[in-house]
């Protein structure tokens, strides 16, 4: 039969939809899924992006895991440090890296698992597990990992901590709770919005007076502000340099931040993918639909107020500050959707419905990675923003020529921020970037010392103020050496377009 292949998936789904519904065997179950699903989005990573380097955000967090800091110039530190461990024990390649991107989008559906099955059972487990996985911020978006990548694991687990808490009211569950907001302030000070989520959906329900009379939430707030404490010394040091560079997103009159609301509104639409899957599998009424919205059971509405609280309030603070808002910055928010939307006593999913959503979700990451070889063909031949596509290449003519001009290990590059992140992470001797010259963006590098040791500036071919700003720093050293190499890329054998570099070569001083 030509659909017996179809038929025989349908039936392997439905009795992995069982084993999610099986109290004993969902969570090891979930875990096997969560992990192949993971291990698909990482290779469609790997060939779709195999064209390019890596993105200049991830090449920014690696420059700066090799300066130890409670703090760095524009974010928090938390996703440094992950980076730091994550390459002690892998290789610096790039499918190192994006198989931590993966991993971080595994660990956001482990909590959102964690959360759903506390307000879930049956089938619709199956739904709460994957219905996120039809959204861009669980994979295509996820692939670049920065603050706003992390985020969304970190707001996973910090959001399961603080219902544990709420549910169990102990010293301990308390403390884990302050650590996991710690953690996601840490990552983004955009996740004050999520603290004011549980705040508000504690003060907003009935039992709050048993919560107060409860250690939870001192000891939360104690441990929370213990471990945050070595950050804020550092932003006092920075002078707050973080938050003024939020504030940079500040624009003159009132237009411009009504726009960027829209914006950051229509970071909703990021999850048609999962409200078609229900619509589809449940059929919602719209009464179902207003109750998933903002349902009428204590616990339901508890954490339905804790989302849109932390979804809704950076609007009222974009109006007040006159800042810019953006669709991306909505990605992390989700996590509770999934156990408030199935958990709806209007929703109901049939095993074979289930099934289907299994199906579809690991569909969709096929569908991907059988499209990988074109995704990469189509940003070879596209370009990608920064000079991103020659990173890797770049890096290897500096390592090709700095023996040239000295034996000793490349200890410094400076110039554009992608191409100065991107040699820190390609170059054989990881040497500290300057990026854009700016010692503001790498105030731990000594210009005295680099004069010394000596560095390797980089610009694109024909950038006279790069060059000049290189120049500037190689003042009144000798032996500096221009050349310009012109390098093309290729993958699967077609050649992308050719490109042209300055590599300055300013050897160290005797």
């Amino acid at each position: 039969m030509p659909f017996a292949p179809l038929q025989t998936l349908n039936r392997a789904a439905e009795r992995l939809a069982d084993a999610l519904a099986d109290p004993r065997r969902g969570a090891r179950t979930a875990l096997a899924l969560i992990v192949v699903y993971g291990l698909l989005w990482w290779a469609y990573a790997v060939i779709a992006k195999s064209s390019q380097s890596i993105h200049f955000d991830m090449g920014e967090i690696f420059a700066w895991s090799l300066q130890p800091a409670f703090g760095y110039p524009k974010h928090p530190p938390f996703g440094v440090w992950l980076v730091t461990a994550w390459f002690t024990v892998f290789p610096r390649a790039d499918w190192a890296y994006y198989l931590l991107s993966t991993a971080c989008v595994g660990a956001a559906l482990w909590f959102v698992w964690l959360i759903a099955a506390e307000f879930v059972s049956g089938h619709k487990r199956a739904a709460a597990l994957f219905l996120l996985a039809f959204t861009p911020g669980f994979n295509f978006l996820a692939l670049k990992y920065n603050p706003n990548a992390l985020l969304v694991p970190v707001w996973a687990g910090a959001t399961w901590l603080f219902l544990r808490s709420w549910r169990e009211r102990t010293a301990l569950a308390g403390a884990l709770a302050g650590l996991g907001a710690a953690v996601a302030m840490l990552s983004k000070y955009w996740s004050i919005f999520l603290i004011l989520g549980f705040a508000v959906a504690v003060l907003a329900d009935r039992r709050r007076a048993a919560y107060f009379r409860s250690p939870a939430p001192y000891a939360a707030v104690a441990a929370g502000a213990l471990a945050i404490a070595p950050n804020i010394v550092s932003l006092v040091n920075y002078d707050f340099q973080p938050f003024t560079y939020a504030m940079t997103h500040e624009v003159a009159s009132f237009a411009p931040v009504l726009r960027k609301i829209a914006n950051y509104l229509s970071g909703i639409f990021y999850l048609a993918g999962a409200i078609v899957v229900l619509a589809l599998a449940c059929r919602p009424k719209l009464a179902d639909w207003r109750d998933m919205l903002w349902p009428r059971e204590a616990d339901r509405r508890f954490i339905a107020v804790a989302l849109w609280t932390a979804f809704f309030a950076p609007i009222a603070v974009a109006l007040g500050t006159r800042t810019e808002l953006d669709a991306l910055w909505t990605v992390s928010s989700w996590a509770l959707l999934p156990a408030l939307f199935m958990s709806s006593p209007g929703i109901a999913i049939s095993r074979r419905a289930a099934g289907a959503i299994i199906v579809a979700a690991y569909g969709v990451a096929l569908l991907a990675l059988a499209a990988a070889p074109a995704a990469a063909l189509l940003a070879l031949r596209k370009g990608v923003d920064n000079s991103q596509v020659y990173f890797s290449l770049v890096a290897h003519e500096v390592d090709r020529l700095w023996p040239t001009v000295s034996d000793q290990p490349l200890r410094y590059v400076a110039g554009p921020q992608g191409l100065a992140w991107g040699c820190t992470f390609y170059c054989r001797d990881e040497p500290r970037a300057l990026p854009d010259f700016s010692h503001r963006e790498a105030p731990w590098i000594d210009l005295g010392d680099m004069a010394r040791a000596g560095f390797v500036g980089l610009c694109v071919a024909g950038d006279t103020r790069c060059l000049a700003d290189v120049r500037r720093l190689a003042a009144g050293n000798p032996g500096v050496r221009e050349e310009t190499v012109t390098l093309r890329r290729s993958a699967f054998g077609v050649a992308g377009a050719p490109h042209s570099f300055a590599i300055v070569l300013v050897p160290p001083r005797r």
